[in-house]
């Protein structure tokens, strides 16, 4: 016996659903380890950093996209995204320090920044025409003032090993403000649950004190019964 047809609408549906599938898969350039650095040299990125399965990432999607259709025929911005997932993109993933999704950085692709905006598209836009715009780099060395461009030179002195070295040293310093804030919080925290003991006691030795409970008992009484004697 042959399979009925699926009715007109749901065939339809179907339809829709793959072509819109395809126009968003199309819409945004997808990059990897592979292709990062040619796609993205010269230019000041947005780049989105997902995986497939997460809930936010999908919710954004269709913002995400519009906003890459927005730059489209820009020559000096690009809107792009990875998949962490894949094996090419859980290594460039890695490199750039995204430790959740979706993660989204911009800027000078040698010098990702991390953005921490809304993820609606009036968001993304305005930040987008605000922050995408060419910035002192190593590629971009005529918009450098005197101190960035002393700062470039004085890198570019120094040899692949010590650069590293005075990363390391950065990440590290970066490592110890973290720990110290979380120590912070920690403080502060205990703090707030002490004080929170202080005042829940000292509430209940001034409502015993003050016999508060008898107190609102003789008022409800003595209302009680002004209000049978007006009747």
């Amino acid at each position: 016996m042959s399979p009925l047809p699926l009715p007109t609408k749901i065939v339809a549906l179907f339809a829709a659903a793959a072509a819109l599938l395809s126009v968003s898969d199309a819409s945004v350039l997808s990059l990897d380890k592979n292709t990062f650095a040619q796609e993205t040299a010269g230019k000041i990125v947005f780049i989105k950093f997902f995986a497939p399965w997460c809930g936010h990432c999908k919710s954004m999607a269709l913002d995400w996209e519009k906003l890459a259709a927005d730059y489209s025929d820009n020559k000096d911005v690009l809107i792009a995204e990875v998949d962490c997932t894949t094996d090419d993109g859980e290594s460039l993933c890695a490199e750039v320090d995204v430790n959740g999704f979706p993660t989204l950085k911009y800027g000078d692709p040698l010098a990702l920044e991390e953005y921490d905006g809304g993820r609606d598209y009036d968001s993304l836009k305005s930040f987008s025409m605000e922050h995408l715009k060419p910035s002192c780099s190593p590629h971009n060395l005529d918009i450098c003032d005197e101190v960035k461009l002393a700062a470039i030179i004085k890198f570019q002195q120094m040899s692949t090993e010590v650069l590293q070295q005075e990363l390391d040293a950065y990440n590290k310093e970066m490592e110890n403000i973290d720990q110290w804030f979380e120590e912070e919080e920690n403080k502060l925290q205990d703090a707030y649950e002490k004080l929170h003991e202080d005042a829940n006691a000292k509430k209940y030795d001034l409502k015993e004190t003050k016999m508060a409970n008898l107190m609102k008992a003789v008022l409800h009484t003595k209302e009680q019964q002004s209000a049978k004697t007006e009747l």
